[in-house]
């Protein structure tokens, strides 16, 4: 599959900050020190991983892993579809990803790529960069929403319940969290309130 062709839309950029779980074997784990860059390259039966770290003491050195091409690498599924992750900060299992869209319209196709590639993946803000003006700069903390109010708003946005027109109901909403419509629809209006109050 090739790059989206980006030239056509309103160019809004934004910036997405997420926190991901990458699936076992994921070479950028095993680093230490302060990730500089993440250079990748194709190769006919693996993708070539070079890490360029900062150690404490500020000097750089650089680390080469090879990676199968059956590998689940969401550095690589990003990369493919034109929005290379750029690796803030790595915690344990988690890693802190920055991702730069030209657009919020191509933020639910990179959800799903992320998903599709790690074992979990939380979004912390989405900034859309209209301009370099301050009251033009928008950002959302999607930690101030508690864990069934992401839950609801993820599977809402997942599945169109946002789109026009509309394809999918609360009921069937519900019915994936294995809760009442009624609930799902208390939970996705306290986010949705969560959000607006940040942003108006």
């Amino acid at each position: 599959m090739g790059k989206p062709s980006f030239g056509s839309v309103q160019a809004e950029p934004t910036l997405v900050v997420a926190d991901i779980t990458p699936v076992d074997g994921c070479p950028v784990l095993e680093i230490s020190g302060n990730i500089i860059s993440i250079q990748r390259a194709t190769r006919q039966d693996h993708t070539l991983c070079e890490c360029i770290i900062q150690t404490q003491d500020s000097q750089l050195s650089a680390k080469k892993y090879n990676i199968p091409e059956d590998a689940q690498c969401f550095c690589r599924q990003l990369d493919c579809i034109g929005c290379p992750p750029h690796v803030r900060s790595v915690s344990g299992d988690i890693i802190r990803i920055e991702l730069y869209l030209p657009n919020r319209r191509f933020l639910r196709r990179i959800l799903s790529e992320i998903e599709a590639s790690t074992d979990s993946v939380d979004i912390i803000s989405i900034t859309n960069e209209r301009s370099e003006r301050p009251s033009d700069l928008t950002r959302v903390k999607l930690d101030r929403l508690t864990t069934k109010q992401k839950e609801a708003l993820k599977v809402a946005t997942k599945n169109g319940y946002f789109s026009d027109p509309r394809s999918v109901n609360m009921e069937e909403l519900a019915s994936q969290l294995g809760i009442t419509a009624s609930a799902f629809a208390k939970r996705l209006r306290s986010a949705q309130r969560q959000v607006f109050t940040q942003l108006y």
